[in-house]
Parts: structure tokens; sequence; C-alpha cells
């Protein structure tokens, strides 16, 4: 049966793109079978993120007409992906009203689901929230990202989903708030801690994935653990601190 997981947050650049994406390859690599969705159709970020802004064939495209199949794209790490089309002309209304039979579609095509929300509280986020499994809360290790991302913690207990865990981005100092701290204010545990890592940006600038380009970056590792355990894998991998900006900048601007 098909896990279908979606990366909320109420708060925009916490991390969800970068989180679908890297959790995706980790799971793969971990011989999972998975399929990571753009469903935020306003602003789609995953095709760009990967060096394909624009598509023929997307999660568009399949609401209206067509097989799901035809929207599967495929990275260079195996990753199967189905993008959103960045079209400017386009009305996304009946995108968002019909997601759920899109996200039904995708029953037995993989073992895992992984989707891509839109920031905010918008009707598309909350359509998909309607509609998937599993929620991932993402937030940066700030206040202000920890009390937005309440919201969608609140939201979601509402319509009765299932949140897996809290998933901490952009991890870099001991004046962030602590683990324990947005334990608390969020009421469910982190489950994956990102490290703020230099190489994240070096692969946006390539526009690849940081676990494709730098499989041994901090950020790289934390994810694989984060995926480790969303499977219950036992594996554990120590993230390495010391040097990867400096090794990562030199190796984009030799480029």
């Amino acid at each position: 049966m098909t896990r279908f997981i979606a990366c909320v947050s109420a708060k925009g650049g916490v991390g969800k793109t970068t989180t679908a994406i890297n959790l995706g390859i980790a799971l793969h690599n971990f011989k999972q079978s998975v399929i990571v969705v753009d469903a935020n159709t306003t602003t789609p970020g995953v095709g760009i993120a990967l060096g394909a802004p624009t598509v023929d064939i997307g999660l568009n495209d399949i609401v209206k007409k067509g097989s799901i199949e035809d929207a599967v794209h495929y990275h260079d790490s195996g990753l199967k992906v189905i993008p959103s089309r960045l079209d400017l002309k386009e009305r996304s209304a009946k995108t968002k009203t019909q997601l759920g039979s899109v996200i039904n579609k995708l029953g037995g095509m993989a073992d895992i689901a992984l989707f891509d929300s839109s920031a905010g509280v918008t009707e598309e986020a909350r359509v998909l929230m309607e509609s998937v499994d599993e929620l991932l809360v993402i937030t940066t290790p700030d206040p202000l990202s920890v009390i937005a991302s309440l919201k969608t913690v609140k939201i979601a207990e509402e319509m009765g989903k299932d949140i897996t865990g809290i998933v901490v981005t952009r991890r870099k100092s001991s004046t962030a708030m602590s683990t324990k701290s947005i334990e608390n204010t969020m009421g469910y545990p982190v489950i994956g801690e990102i490290p703020e890592d230099g190489s994240v940006l070096g692969a946006s600038l390539r526009q690849n994935a940081v676990s494709t380009l730098f499989p041994n970056a901090p950020a790289s590792v934390a994810y694989r653990n984060l995926a480790a355990f969303m499977i219950d894998e036992p594996y554990y991998e120590p993230i390495p601190r010391d040097g990867m900006l400096k090794r990562v900048m030199k190796a984009v601007r030799n480029e």
C-alpha cells in the first residue's frame, strides 16, 4: 500500500521543496519506490530545483486529462518526479479542487508518494492535507517559523490527520530554538534536524539536489538519517560539520 506523505508549513522558505526532493532521493537509495509530486501549482518549485523549469506534461495536465504515467519524469538519481508546470496563463482552481483525485491515481505506483506543498493555509494546501495520510511539518528553528508551523499543526489536528513529526531545517547555532523547546511548542517530536549547509546553496545554484551532487555533505547525511527513521531502517550516520561550506563553494566557483 502506498504511503501518501506531504511536506507542509504555513511559512514559506523553510525548506519544504528541498526536503521533499532530498528525502525522496534518500528513500530511493534505501530501495524504496518513491514518487515526489509538486503539489504547489501556484508557484511550483520541484522542477526548477531539479533543472527542469518547463516540462511538457505535469501535475496540471493530469488534472485535466491524460494518464498519470505520462507526467512522471526521472531525475538523474533514479527518483521519479511529477512536477507542476509554471504557466502564468493557467488558472489553478480546477487543479486545487481535483488534487484528491490525482492522489488516488497514484495508489500502487510507489511505496511512498511524497508531496511538496504550497506555503500557508491556502485552499490548495488544505486540499493536499486532507488527501494524504501523513504530514511532515517543516520549520526552521526560529520563533516566527515555529509559530507559523504551529498553525499548520492545529489545522491538521482539526482534520484528524496523522502528523509523523517535525523536521527542523537550517539548524546552525545554539542561539536558535532548542529541539526541546520546538517539541514543547508544537506538541510533536522532532524526527529530523537538517544543519545549515552551504552545499544546499551550491546545489541550488546548479539546479540539482544536494544529495546527488554532494552525497557526503552534512545536509545529505541528515536526510539519509531522516529517511532511515521514516522506514524504520536501523541506520545512522554521523553528520560531518567542518570545512564543508568552503569545499562546496570552491567546487561551484571552479565549474
